[in-house]
């Protein structure tokens, strides 16, 4: 993925994590789906379920899909921060941002991705633990398009 669509790409997931991204209403039924746009770049993403969820995210230059990921994942712990979840993707922007920090904690709670590849072909695994507890975990895959 060239520069400039890596750095809108980095903008767009800051935009969403932080809220200011535009809920877009469902773009399928049964979905939760925002957009973020800015020029020749847009960034959509849409996900299904809540404690057991699949999700997708795509990059588009003008109408072409540029680089996508899918993620799916689900809650095993009642108490699901999932303000700290955002916590953890926004720290993660040292590196490309496939999801979030390699390792992030605060009080009890620990977030921990692991990603194999690069941007243009990528897997991983991401979880939280609550006092070594894991309440949280998500496998995703994605890459470059085009």
């Amino acid at each position: 993925m060239y520069q400039e669509a890596e750095k809108f790409l980095m903008q767009a997931k800051r935009a969403v994590y932080t809220g200011t991204a535009e809920a877009s209403g469902p773009s399928q039924p049964g979905s939760r789906s925002w957009q973020y746009a800015e020029g020749k770049f847009r960034y959509t993403g849409a996900c299904f379920g809540t404690e057991q969820f699949a999700g997708q995210e795509v990059l588009w230059e003008k109408e072409t899909p540029l680089w996508a990921v899918n993620s799916v994942g689900r809650i095993l712990g009642e108490d699901f921060p999932a303000d700290f979840l955002r916590e953890a993707f926004l720290a993660g922007y040292c590196r490309f941002p496939y999801r979030g920090a390699e390792q992030y904690e605060k009080g009890d709670w620990v977030y921990k991705c692991t990603v194999q590849g690069g941007p243009d072909w990528f897997y991983g695994y991401e979880e939280i633990l609550c006092r070594g507890i894991r309440v949280y975990e998500c496998a995703f895959h994605g890459g470059q398009l085009c």
